[in-house]
């Protein structure tokens, strides 16, 4: 043991404490990280772990730390109404600002409704322009922003990205806060810079595409964390791709779950490049409509990352440079997490959006909640857990060596079809455990083979793939969507059910899923004047009065179809003059047809679908020849009117 690192220890290289426990010290200069490698390949020790004081830990002289943020040290906090507080039911925070309390060098993004300038929490802190000169009216750098010294304002189109709500405010205090000063409160992140990106106006209202314009601003201006403290139920490719262009930059995005209480998927929370954070209470457990007496609960489902404390919360407000007040919801539990994606960023500038958040995953508390909720490992309820912000600091302070991954071999599958799930990790695994969501053929699977699952359910399946190094005590999480494919609900068919002779009408459905081509069928002699295999037609009557239906057909990847149709009368009062446009009726024999060969009763222009609704011929004449084409059922369509095909 001696001899091991003998160049690199001092004169006072070390100190047998008892029979267990031996300490040794090592000149500044020494690379501490190598010699403990050294030491755990010999083999000589159970642990070899670099040491860390036990006191001295920074309790922040701010006024309100102590009383009012027990989220950063809880001693049994009960200032929430109907929660009884739990000693330690807390982020350590107050132990990680032993290894960090920010780097000046990292630029954290809020995405919300502004912020006070000039609140005495954010001096010295907000981001600050040095390619624009201030107030010169002209766009000296050239991105298309002028005077954006501060950031900008995205509602309203201008420079001055001031909080006249008070959401934005609270939230950059709550991740970024400047602790110790003195006065106030202590933020998450004491030293980050805050770029201010106002994308939501005075009633907290905003647009998708002045935030999606700001993604890309903010990405393209520096920014290495973003937080986003909003959300709703509308998923577009176009935000999709702003989040991930973000991701390819180094940034990582964390966004709120939203406070309906319920199962609900908001987005960006629910991007797969996001990380998704709901809310807690002083005693752990989630916060639910029926904790907070009817004013919010945590969103849940399986897009959710982590949980952080959102009851009860002490920050900044605009009313004055110098005013606090208390606060809850996700909005303010997303910021926690933000400001310790922060923390981490600061202590490697190099660690990637995937690493920051494998990070957070692995060193969250679990089963520290509800036992109903709070399960072994991922649940819907609390993700990977509560998040511990000096277990976290820890773990990016180590050899992160783990990398887990895997392999799928289909990313959209049909009900009842099988994928397969293939290990790809590395980093010398001692276990795996696989989790791969609802309506599987089996919920769980451990080991390395690869493992065949069958999806009884449609809708996006989460699978989770936990990989360990037991002897290192390092652990990773890689997590991807499988869609089982599922068009949506067809809808009924809009449009009049009193039309006349010689008139045309448009009749529509809303528009389903990814469905390209919908199949109408039309009264016998009517035509579809526009729309032909869209959601939307537009079709002229004949002069042929009577109680007619319209129907819709479409059919999915998966071969499923589903049918709504409408009845409408075709009436002579409401008719005007015009040629005869009637035909003769539309029939085919044999049907079925044990050969594939159909006929029809006169020659007619047609085109032929399968049960996927790929068109496999169009001809015209009288005969109808499947025989060179798979399958038992086919869609012939003419002049608006489809018939089914059995063969």
């Amino acid at each position: 043991m001696r001899s091991l690192g003998s160049s690199d220890k001092s004169t006072e290289e070390q100190s047998i404490l008892t029979s267990r426990v031996i300490r040794l010290k090592f000149l500044t200069t020494t690379d501490k990280i190598v010699v403990k490698s050294e030491y755990e390949k010999s083999n000589l020790f159970k642990f070899v772990e670099l040491d860390h004081a036990s006191k001295g830990n920074i309790v922040p002289k701010d006024p309100f730390f102590s009383e009012n943020q027990y989220y950063h040290l809880n001693n049994g906090y009960d200032g929430v109404v109907g929660v009884e507080g739990k000693v330690d039911a807390d982020m350590d925070t107050d132990l990680a600002w032993d290894i960090t309390t920010g780097n000046e060098n990292v630029v954290l993004g809020i995405f919300d409704s502004g912020l006070r300038l000039d609140h005495e929490e954010f001096a010295g802190r907000v981001w600050v322009n040095e390619n624009e000169i201030p107030n010169n009216g002209i766009d000296d750098d050239n991105n298309g922003y002028i005077d954006d010294i501060s950031g900008w304002d995205f509602v309203n189109d201008d420079n001055d990205p001031s909080d006249n709500n008070r959401h934005g405010t609270v939230v950059a205090g709550v991740a970024a806060a400047t602790g110790n000063n003195g006065v106030g409160i202590a933020g998450m992140d004491w030293k980050c810079k805050i770029m201010v990106l106002k994308v939501l106006d005075d009633r907290i209202d905003g647009l998708f595409s002045d935030e999606i314009e700001a993604i890309f601003y903010a990405v393209d201006n520096g920014i290495h964390i973003g937080n986003m403290s909003f959300g709703g139920l509308d998923r577009l490719d176009s935000f999709q791709e702003a989040v991930e262009y973000a991701e390819s930059k180094g940034v990582l995005f964390v966004a709120a779950t939203g406070n309906e209480g319920e199962e609900i998927t908001q987005f960006p929370a629910a991007y797969s490049s996001v990380m998704a954070v709901g809310a807690s209470h002083p005693d752990d457990t989630r916060v639910t409509v029926a904790t907070t007496q009817g004013n919010f609960g945590s969103n849940y489902g399986d897009h959710v990352d982590v949980l952080a404390p959102g009851s009860g919360i002490f920050s900044s407000r605009i009313v004055r440079s110098n005013a606090y007040g208390f606060f809850g919801g996700t909005s303010f539990s997303s910021p926690m997490v933000a400001g310790l994606a922060c923390l981490i960023k600061g202590l490697d500038l190099t660690k990637t959006p995937q690493e920051i958040r494998a990070i957070i995953q692995n060193s969250a508390e679990d089963e520290v909640g509800d036992p109903q909720e709070d399960t072994a490992g991922f649940d819907k309820f609390y993700g990977f857990g509560r998040i511990n912000v000096y277990k976290a600091l820890l773990l990016a302070q180590s050899n992160f060596n783990l990398n887990a991954e895997f392999n799928v071999s289909k990313n959209f599958i049909c009900k009842d079809e099988t994928v397969t799930f293939t290990n790809s990790s590395s980093g010398n695994a001692t276990s795996l455990k696989w989790t791969f969501g609802e309506g599987a053929s089996f919920a769980t699977a451990v080991g390395n083979d690869p493992h065949n699952v069958t999806y009884t359910s449609k809708g996006f399946k989460s699978v989770i793939l936990e990989v360990k190094n037991s002897k290192t005590r390092d652990a990773e999480v890689k997590r991807e969507f499988i869609g089982v494919v599922s068009t949506g609900s067809l809808g009924n068919i809009s449009g009049p059910k009193l039309v006349g002779v010689n008139q045309t009408a448009t009749y529509s459905v809303v528009p389903v899923g990814s469905i390209e081509e919908y199949i109408w069928s039309i009264p016998s002699g009517a035509t579809i004047i526009s729309g032909e295999l869209t959601n939307t037609i537009e079709v002229k009557f004949d002069n042929q009065a009577g109680n007619e239906e319209i129907s819709i057909l479409i059919i999915n990847e998966c071969g499923e179809e589903e049918f709504t149709d409408i009845l409408i009368e075709i009436s002579t009062t409401l008719s005007i003059k015009e040629n005869d446009l009637s035909s003769p009726q539309i029939s085919v024999f044999p049907n079925p047809s044990s050969k594939g060969l159909f006929y029809l009763s006169n020659s007619q222009k047609y085109s032929v679908y399968d049960v996927r609704g790929r068109i496999l011929l169009k001809e015209e004449g009288v005969l109808v020849d499947l025989r060179n084409y798979s399958g038992n059922i086919f869609f012939l369509k003419i002049r608006g009117k489809i018939i089914k095909l059995l063969r």
